[in-house]
């Protein structure tokens, strides 16, 4: 096992246990914590990332948690799975809407739109993400459109279900943060499903020196408590 290279703060979500195994497995600590947990508490941890992850469920519920997410997308490293990755799209003003048919189980194809792979991940969920509530598209959502979004900047789809063309990952250009409809595990057979975990870390290597100073962790709690007295 990797020594632990990362400290994780995992909003809890109905997270699986596999998904801390993965992590823990790639060398992060994680710690979770509840789903209602203010992003100034996180913060005090001095995370070098943040996870959302859990589900099935309604993404329109957990109105603290949207709150959590909205104050830190943009400042430290994001990575959403499944609910999370719904939250995440609400946080920045996106909408979602409920499926036709929930996708659960692995009888779903994905189809990865920057590397032109399909993969069968695991899913369990009943809504998904409205790429066209993000912002002005620019491309043709089939060839891995983008989202010019006002809060965020880009927003990019990177993968699409197959049999019914929902959102299955986005990818924002313009903050350390992803995320993906379905569940991504390190098992023999799914290597491409567990590029989300990589990309996280890469994520977090980039932003390292930054997060890692107490500084700059100190200044987004001070920051937080102003926009709250305000």
């Amino acid at each position: 096992m990797a020594e632990p290279r990362y400290k994780v703060i995992a909003l809890d979500l109905g997270l699986a246990r596999s998904t801390l195994n993965d992590l823990t497995r790639l060398g992060c600590a994680v710690i979770v914590v509840p789903w209602d947990t203010p992003a100034k508490e996180l913060l005090s941890y001095r995370p070098h990332g943040v996870l959302l992850a859990g589900g099935p469920g309604d993404p329109q519920v957990p109105s603290a948690c949207l709150r959590t997410a909205a104050e830190l997308m943009g400042k430290l490293p994001m990575l959403g799975i499944g609910l999370g990755h719904q939250v995440m799209a609400l946080a920045v003003g996106g909408t979602v809407e409920k499926l036709k048919n929930g996708h659960h189980g692995t009888s779903h194809p994905v189809t990865n739109m920057l590397g032109d792979s399909v993969t069968f991940p695991w899913q369990s969920h009943n809504f998904t993400v409205r790429f066209d509530s993000l912002g002005t598209m620019f491309g043709d959502i089939r060839e891995s459109a983008i989202a010019a979004n006002p809060s965020c900047g880009r927003i990019q789809l990177t993968e699409m279900n197959l049999n019914d063309e929902s959102v299955e990952g986005l990818r924002y250009l313009d903050i350390p943060a992803l995320s993906v409809q379905y569940h991504p595990q390190l098992t023999p057979g799914q290597t491409e499903a567990a590029e989300p975990h990589r990309g996280f870390l890469e994520m977090m290597d980039k932003y390292q020196e930054e997060l890692a100073s107490l500084s700059n962790i100190s200044d987004l709690i001070n920051n937080l408590s102003e926009a709250e007295n305000a």
